[in-house]
């Protein structure tokens, strides 16, 4: 490196200072010092900046920026029935919601704007190079000041500027001086400050995908039950159609007996005034319908008129507890609680760099001076050590060390609380499963129970109310296992919600994690299952 100004700092030595007009001025040996000095403090801090950004190239692709696959469908197109209608299943209101929800586009500027401040901090703790050009102007000089300034000036022994001042006895217009080059400022050490806040926004950062991940598991969950809900309506509507169909058989029945006089009048109002209320059933559960389908037409972003749901009406397989609870450590906001907790132990270290010194470099390699005083470059190295500041740096460090406890309390917090929504869910799971098995045979015990009473009234050995009380009971039983049914596929979303994982991902025991360099990112691998979503989900 000292070869390079070597010619020229000979130069500067055996000649004369002042080369002759047209001739090429040789680089003198300020020039080459001030640019060896320049590369060697950029080395240090670029090479880290050089670090961050390969990390950044070697990491996979984030989840925000995968959408999953449409089930059934060619490039994301959606499913055309033949009516016209708009085919969704839960897969595919999911993607359509996901694709048209402001807050996870919300979260994703958040995730730039935390990205751009990083980058930010780590230019920070680059130098700065720029080119200035300075112009002064001034008006005329005062004849009676002008002694004055000599002599102020001769005392700051400058003769430089001393020879170009303006003869004291007469009135002229000053000098006006212009300077042109290349200016450098870097701050070399300020307490490890810039580095700690970036490692810090870097930790935010994933925070923030993390937690915007977790937002997308949630929305899953919320489709879910609107979905779902729009579903139970579909078929307690059907429900009542056929209980509306067996109550018209029946008044026709009834009707006939009345006329040739073997049932009552009193009988045949009876199975009407079911009727009615079966009908007024029919009306409130096609309102809450349009209400829910309203809702997911909102969430997809398409005409409710328009909407055909399909669902898979196969019930999940008994889950094992111990697996979930074992798998809450990966939940997405435990993770981005794990970052944040990272985050602000690196903003103690942020705050303790406020007591030790600054120091900083300044320098300037002058293109061009007018008048030429002979100088070609300036460097300033300024150190600073705080003494007293009133507290100001011990209350900084105060208040991030009580941020710090916040963010250990949020993790203890998130843990027992996913502890105890696992096995919440999971007791709802089990819960569910279980009435529906008891309902079904409920469901057959009352289908039998009213065809046997249907029997014995035509015999005469029971009423019409007990005709239309077991009819009533068919509905019950048949209502009760449709809500146990969809509450059972909620269950199971709500329990790989709860345990952080999307319906239809492995768990723990059935696949083993794989490493990305982070312990708490792991990536995990989706299989795909009858009416659930399937797609593959990258490490954060």
């Amino acid at each position: 490196m000292l070869k390079l100004f070597l010619p020229s700092l000979n130069a500067n030595l055996s000649g004369s200072r002042r080369f002759r007009p047209g001739r090429p001025r040789p680089l003198r040996f300020g020039w080459r010092l001030f640019l060896t000095v320049l590369v060697l403090l950029m080395s240090a801090p670029f090479t880290r900046h050089t670090v961050h950004a390969r990390n950044a190239q070697s990491e996979p692709a984030q989840e925000e920026d995968r959408l999953p696959p449409p089930e059934n469908s060619d490039t994301g197109r959606l499913r055309i029935s033949d009516t016209g209608n708009i085919v969704l299943d839960l897969n595919n209101a999911y993607e359509l919601t996901l694709r048209a929800s402001e807050n996870d586009l919300i979260r994703a500027e958040d995730i730039r704007i935390l990205e751009a401040q990083y980058r930010q901090t780590v230019s920070g703790f680059l130098p700065t190079i720029g080119i200035f050009g300075e112009q002064n102007w001034q008006d005329r000089s005062d004849p009676g000041k002008a002694a004055e300034r000599e002599r102020y000036v001769l005392e700051q022994v400058n003769p430089t500027l001393a020879r170009i001042l303006p003869d004291p006895g007469r009135e002229t217009q000053s000098l006006n001086p212009f300077v042109g080059g290349v200016s450098l400022s870097w701050p070399i050490f300020s307490g490890f400050r810039s580095y700690k806040e970036s490692d810090a926004l870097e930790f935010d950062r994933r925070s923030a995908r993390l937690a915007r991940s977790r937002f997308r598991e949630l929305l899953y969950q919320d489709v879910a039950e609107v979905f779902y809900q729009v579903q139970l309506y579909d078929r307690t509507l059907k429900i009542l159609g056929d209980q509306e169909q067996a109550l018209r058989q029946r008044i026709a029945e009834l009707a006939a007996r009345v006329r040739i006089g073997r049932s009552r009048q009193g009988e045949l109002l009876a199975a009407r005034s079911d009727l009615q209320n079966n009908l007024v059933e029919a009306e409130r559960i096609r309102g809450l319908r349009g209400t829910s389908l309203e809702l997911l037409a909102f969430l997809v972003k398409q005409p409710a008129d328009r909407l055909e749901l399909r669902a898979s009406d196969s019930l999940p397989p008994s889950r094992e507890l111990e697996a979930y609870l074992s798998a809450t450590e990966e939940r997405k906001d435990i993770l981005a609680a794990i970052s944040d907790l990272r985050a602000a132990r690196e903003r103690i270290a942020v705050e303790e760099g406020r007591h030790y010194p600054e120091v900083s470099l300044e320098g300037e390699a002058y293109f061009y001076k007018r008048p030429d005083d002979g100088r070609d470059w300036r460097v300033t190295l300024r150190i600073e050590l705080p003494i007293f500041e009133g507290g100001e740096s011990s209350a900084y460090v105060r208040e991030a060390r009580a941020e710090r406890r916040q963010s250990e309390l949020t993790l203890d917090r998130l843990r027992r609380s996913a502890d105890y929504e696992v096995r919440n869910a999971y007791r709802e799971f089990v819960s569910a499963a279980a009435q529906v098995l008891l309902l079904e045979e409920s469901v057959r015990l009352a289908r039998a129970n009213y065809a046997v009473q249907v029997r014995d009234y035509r015999l005469g050995i029971v009423t019409n109310l007990e005709v239309l009380t077991a009819l009533a009971g068919i509905q019950t039983a048949e209502r009760s296992l449709l809500n146990a049914r969809i509450q059972t596929l909620l269950a199971d979303i709500r329990l790989h919600i709860a345990a952080g994982k999307m319906p239809g991902m492995r768990t723990e025991s059935d696949v083993s994690n794989r490493r990305t360099g982070h312990p708490e990112f792991e990536a995990h691998t989706i299989r795909p299952v009858a009416g659930q979503i399937a797609f593959q989900r990258e490490a954060v």
